[in-house]
């Protein structure tokens, strides 16, 4: 759980319990079942009336990303990509073909398939931009749900997807595997 998470919920339990006790109110008012459904039952139910399905979803897988970061891929991710770029130089792009049935990120697999099937990069690229927009789209909009909570962790997600998309292009481009690090690593940072 992040630290600044932990310190906001202890910070916020702790003063509406001090706020309470300096009013001279019973503690036990704080956790009455029934106020809790209003609350949360109302809430729950003015969101899902401003959302889509998908978008309500989403936003509900996201809304674990306020107490867990997801862990960022960033460094395998561009060893993958440079050891693509080297394969791809040395045995020609159809040797990643193989490669394709061990990736379980859609994206990635669309990517690398584009690759095999002869795409320029010009033309992964377009692909894999609306695919991005799409991607981005949706979870903001469920990130609005969670604005507060989910909304910075969409930034390096969507910069994950940049880099995959730069090292797919210079592998179709035939780009130096060190020039292609060298350019990955720069999103590492």
């Amino acid at each position: 759980m992040d630290k600044l998470t932990l310190l906001g919920l202890v910070l916020g339990v702790t003063g509406i319990t001090i706020g309470q006790l300096l009013e001279g109110s019973d503690l036990s008012i704080l956790f009455q079942g029934a106020a809790f459904f209003i609350v949360f039952g109302g809430t729950l139910g003015a969101v899902m009336v401003q959302c889509q399905l998908r978008i309500f979803v989403t936003a509900m897988k996201m809304g674990r990303w306020a107490f867990v970061t997801p862990p960022s891929p960033g460094q395998d991710l561009a060893r993958q990509l440079v050891d693509w770029s080297k394969v791809a130089r040395k045995d020609g792009v159809l040797m990643l073909e193989m490669r394709t049935y061990d990736i379980e990120d859609p994206f990635l697999k669309k990517g690398l398939q584009l690759l095999v099937d002869g795409n320029t990069g010009e033309k992964i690229r377009e692909v894999l931009d609306a695919d991005t927009h799409a991607w981005e789209q949706l979870r903001w909009q469920s990130a609005r749900v969670w604005e507060a909570a989910a909304g910075y962790i969409l930034m390096e997600q969507a910069h994950l997807r940049e880099m995959i998309i730069d090292g797919l292009v210079g592998i179709a481009n035939g780009d130096n595997p060190r020039l292609l690090e060298i350019k990955l690593q720069s999103y590492l940072i």
